[in-house]
C-alpha cells in the first residue's frame, strides 16, 4: 500500500510540474500587460489558474502518465478530458473519445507475463491486451 501511494504521489508531482511549466510558457507568450490584483481577478479561481488534474495513473510500462484534466479556458460545466504525457514531460495531448476508450485501465491485475490486465467496470469483467 505504501509503494502504491508513493507512486501515486510521485505521478501527481510529476504531472503538476509538467503542467506548471506548460502554463507558465503559455502565460508568458500571451500576457503582455501586468496582472491587475482586483477582487474580480482574485475571485476567478480555476478560470485564472486552471483546474487540478484528477485520476492520475501510470501506464503499465511506466512510460506514460494518464490523467483527467480541464484547462482554464474551458467552460466550468464541461467534463474533464483524458490526457496523456510521456514520462519525460514531452508529448502532452488530449485523447479523443475513441482513444480514451482504448487507453489502458487505471487499475486491475497485471498478468505474470505483463501482456494483459484484468479489470472490472460497472460490474463487468474485462481483459486489456497490452
Amino acid at each position: 500500500m505504501k509503494i502504491h501511494l508513493s507512486r501515486y504521489v510521485l505521478a501527481v508531482l510529476c504531472l503538476l510540474s509538467i503542467l506548471a511549466s506548460q502554463l507558465t510558457l503559455a502565460q508568458n507568450s500571451t500576457s503582455t500587460k501586468p496582472f491587475e490584483l482586483t477582487v474580480d481577478s482574485i475571485m476567478r479561481g480555476p478560470r485564472l489558474v486552471g483546474y487540478p488534474p484528477t485520476a492520475v495513473y501510470w501506464s503499465q510500462d511506466s512510460q506514460r502518465v494518464y490523467f483527467r484534466w480541464k484547462q482554464a479556458d474551458e467552460p466550468r460545466l464541461k467534463e474533464t478530458s483524458l490526457y496523456v504525457v510521456n514520462r519525460d514531460g514531452t508529448g502532452l495531448r488530449r485523447l479523443s473519445e475513441d482513444q480514451a476508450r482504448q487507453a489502458p485501465p487505471a487499475n486491475g491485475e497485471l498478468s505474470k507475463d505483463k501482456t494483459t490486465t484484468v479489470f472490472t467496470d460497472e460490474g463487468d469483467v474485462f481483459i486489456y491486451d497490452h
